[in-house]
């Protein structure tokens, strides 16, 4: 795919969810592409498929990182995450004038995978989590997630949620997440008792780590302030509830952590917007490890698998346990959690 193109096709993905900022600065971009000019510079190296590797996105999450280390004076007035408001076109001569001030560091942060770690998804997971734990009598809940970044989604049960139709979680808790839930959603009068919770990620960030707190908020599109709030109030919760995030492939390390079932507890295996970063053999080797040790899971020690990942339009959260034939699309969700439609008790879409 020619690279221009990605980036043009990330800007109407962006428009459709609502950020003006970058679905215009992309345009940008992508006719910078086109002069071989600053932007050039940066992706001409590319020769795989850019959209796959989010190649526009890697590219504007470096730029952002600059605008919120106080370096890009010009372009900050125009981002709304440090205060600024859109100016056009001045915003797009800055934006292009901060690129070519930049070029080699910008070069070498293309290297590395958007890493959102959207918490606003937690608002769907968190449904998805009640349902697994209604259908194998809630038990104890040992949560592994792959792809798990700086593990805020992992602290989920941290977090109030409101949902509209219902609230769950610590009323005390200083992080509420709005939801809204629409359709046939899942029970919340129940607690999640998650006993034990590990992650992974091929280049996990700590957030307690002020550098890597600002990678992460990086990725999070400067003019959805909002998002960017629920960001750093869910890295504050985990800088006080720290989680363990080990730097290993993902297929690795679920043999290694699937391999001793854990009796008495239901094993549940997380993931949420990570597919497409990894592998096609990492993913097939990952496959293969919950397929055999679906195999062997037992009513004692079951074992379940909650994805929410792009579906046919949205993203769609499915769930998978093992023993049994449960193998079921619970819903579609905005891909930032901004919503999510519920299936349950109504059948797949």
């Amino acid at each position: 795919m020619d690279v221009a193109h990605a980036f043009r096709l990330q800007a109407d993905a962006c428009e459709k969810m609502r950020s003006d900022l970058y679905a215009r600065l992309l345009k940008v971009a992508a006719a910078d592409l086109e002069d071989e000019g600053p932007v050039f510079r940066v992706v001409d190296h590319w020769d795989r498929n850019p959209m796959d590797d989010a190649v526009p996105l890697r590219l504007l999450g470096g730029v952002h990182r600059i605008v919120l280390s106080g370096r890009a004076p010009e372009l900050a007035r125009h981002y709304p995450s440090v205060g600024g408001s859109p100016e056009w076109p001045a915003c797009g001569h800055d934006f292009l004038s901060t690129v070519a001030d930049h070029v080699p560091e910008l070069r070498i942060g293309m290297l590395h995978p958007p890493q959102t770690n959207e918490v606003g998804r937690s608002g769907v997971l968190v449904g998805g989590l009640l349902e697994a734990s209604r259908l194998t009598g809630g038990m104890p809940i040992r949560l592994l997630e792959y792809g798990a970044s700086g593990g805020l989604n992992l602290r989920l049960d941290h977090y109030r949620y409101e949902f509209d139709v219902a609230a769950w979680g610590d009323p005390d808790s200083p992080f509420v997440i709005e939801t809204p839930w629409r359709g046939a959603s899942p029970e919340v009068d129940r607690m999640l008792d998650i006993t034990d919770r590990r992650g992974c990620d091929a280049a996990p960030l700590d957030v307690t780590d002020d550098l890597h707190a600002r990678r992460l908020e990086s990725f999070v599109w400067p003019d959805q302030t909002d998002r960017l709030q629920r960001t750093r109030s869910a890295i504050r919760i985990v800088r006080e509830h720290p989680v363990t995030i080990d730097t290993a492939s993902a297929d690795h390390w679920l043999a290694e952590h699937l391999a001793a079932p854990a009796s008495g507890q239901v094993t549940v295996v997380m993931h949420s917007a990570v597919t497409q970063y990894l592998d096609k053999t990492v993913r097939a080797r990952m496959e293969s490890v919950l397929a055999r040790q679906g195999r062997h899971a037992d009513r004692r020690a079951p074992l379940v698998r909650l994805s929410l990942e792009p579906g046919q339009k949205y993203f769609a959260l499915r769930l998978r346990i093992w023993p049994g034939n449960i193998d079921v699309i619970l819903a579609d969700a905005h891909p930032h959690g901004a919503w999510a439609n519920w299936f349950i008790g109504t059948g797949s879409p």
